[in-house]
Formats: structure tokens, sequence, C-alpha cells
């Protein structure tokens, strides 16, 4: 086990909790960042990136439990 990688995940993971995120699929979030820093095409583009950015969706489920 490469113990960076790992702290790595474990800190995006916590980030990803404290923001609310708790159902995703893991297997697309890896092919995600693979195809990024592998070079690859994404499976998105960047159009649709923005569309389906996760920063609009955490807003709004932070707003609902918020109130």
């Amino acid at each position: 086990m490469d113990k960076f990688s790992y702290g790595l995940g474990m800190g995006i993971g916590q980030n990803l909790l404290s923001m609310g995120v708790k159902d995703m699929s893991i297997e697309d979030f890896i092919k995600g960042i693979s195809d990024v820093l592998s070079g690859n095409k994404t499976e998105l583009t960047h159009s649709l990136h923005d569309k389906c950015s996760l920063k609009p969706r955490v807003l709004d489920e932070l707003t609902k439990r918020s109130f």
C-alpha cells in the first residue's frame, strides 16, 4: 500500500463527508480522477461537467439541512 495515496484518499473522503456527500459511485469517482491524472479522454465534456458540478448539489443539500 502506498501510504501517501491512501492518506490523500482519506483526506478527500473526509472532505466529501464534511460537505454532506454520502451517496455516490466510488467506481465512477475513481475513474474520473484516473482519467484526469492520466491525461485520458474524460467521459464528460467540460460543459456537461459544469452542469453536473458537485458544488451546486452540495450547497443545495446543505441549505435543505440547515433550515
